[in-house]
């Protein structure tokens, strides 16, 4: 038995091709020796394009001994939701900041929301209300990357992602965890 790492998963897929494509990592990195002749990451690949007709390029796997490393300015201009909702961001220097926030169920159905706000000094409840959106938003939404090049600052942004509960049920929305929420825009004041 291999120890020293943790591997991690999180599929975003139906749930029996999700429970695929986990074996594959987790034989593949059990027993090498074995299943050398299998590529889970391109099996991975081939069910999300096929079923989802998503591509792959997008999503990061520590597989089976590099860390991923996001690139610097953008781990600080994305964050992802806890249990209870909320995101925070830090470090921010004075001005004008949109910030929005994606959840994607079952990696298809994409909810989009965002806020502006003018930042003077730390924000604490910011809220993000989500509703359904669609691919070319999308689209936009991960290609943003705000232009902070005036330097750093000692301000806070903080918040709550809320979505649509399920139909029928109350409250008629709810704390959305695990939401990617990005900056997406700035300009100084």
């Amino acid at each position: 038995m291999k120890t020293g790492r943790v591997y991690i998963t999180d599929i975003k897929m139906a749930s029996g091709l999700s429970e695929l494509v986990n074996m594959l990592y987790y034989a593949k990195w059990l027993h090498p020796d074995l299943f050398k002749d299998i590529d889970p990451r391109a099996v991975h690949k081939e069910l999300l394009q096929k079923y989802f007709d998503m591509n792959i390029d997008g999503i990061f796997q520590v597989y089976p001994d590099g860390p991923v490393q996001a690139k610097a300015e953008e781990a600080a201009f994305s964050t992802t939701t806890d249990g209870n909702g909320t995101f925070a961001f830090a470090g921010l220097p004075e001005g004008r900041y949109t910030v929005t926030a994606c959840k994607s169920v079952m990696g298809v159905y994409p909810y989009l929301g965002n806020a502006t706000v003018q930042l003077k000094g730390d924000a604490e409840e910011l809220e993000i209300r989500l509703k359904s959106s669609n691919e070319e938003e999308l689209a936009k939404f991960k290609e943003a990357v705000p232009d902070l090049s005036n330097g750093k600052g000692t301000m806070k942004i903080k918040g709550t992602v809320y979505g649509p509960n399920r139909p029928g049920t109350e409250p008629a929305s709810i704390p959305y965890e695990d939401a990617e929420v990005k900056l997406t825009e700035y300009s100084p004041l």
